[in-house]
């Protein structure tokens, strides 16, 4: 048998913690199948219980790491941009700014009223006074 994952029903069933006999359900269950369990090598408390309740053999993993994914292309361009927005206090740089941010690809999709609720969202407070400038 192979289990994937963690905790599984054969282990949690009626009977001992320990020394299983014949009453014991996952005694009764499993009998002579051999159980192979894949299991993660961060939860060593429930791998024992595995390997207590149900003969189980583990064959351990790590988890693999989790990385933010990031931006890519067009958006990656927009995010500098809208960056570079909120950060200058030059107003000449800022109209500018909003005209790229506007001609940008990911934004020519949008109508101009959402363009300009979504562009308050992302650019933060001090936009307000741009966006009805434009």
């Amino acid at each position: 048998m192979l289990h994937f994952g963690t905790h599984g029903a054969l282990e949690f069933m009626p009977g001992k913690q320990i020394g299983l006999s014949g009453e014991c359900w996952p005694d009764r269950l499993i009998d002579e199948l051999p159980n192979f369990y894949i299991y993660s090598v961060n939860n060593p408390s429930e791998g024992s219980i595995a390997k207590r309740r149900s003969y189980a053999e583990l064959i351990s993993y790590l988890t693999p790491p989790i990385e933010n994914a990031g931006l890519y292309k067009e958006l990656a361009g927009l995010k500098d941009l809208v960056m570079a927005y909120r950060q200058s206090t030059n107003e000449p740089e800022r109209a500018k700014l909003y005209q790229s941010i506007e001609l940008c690809p990911c934004c020519a999709r949008a109508s101009p009223a959402t363009f300009r609720t979504l562009f308050r969202k992302l650019s933060g407070p001090t936009s307000e006074q741009s966006v009805r400038a434009s």
